[in-house]
């Protein structure tokens, strides 16, 4: 995890949008399919 930068005042943030959480249900072969999965299921 990234540690905030004292000199800094920005904070970072993670956008998903509802496709995402239909992404397990799609073609696992593709590699970009399963990636993004991947992703998803770790957050």
């Amino acid at each position: 995890m990234l540690k905030p930068d004292p000199m800094q005042n920005t904070t970072m943030g993670t956008y998903l949008d509802l496709y995402c959480f239909n992404r397990t249900y799609d073609d696992q072969s593709q590699v970009r399919v399963r990636l993004e999965t991947e992703a998803k299921l770790s957050l």
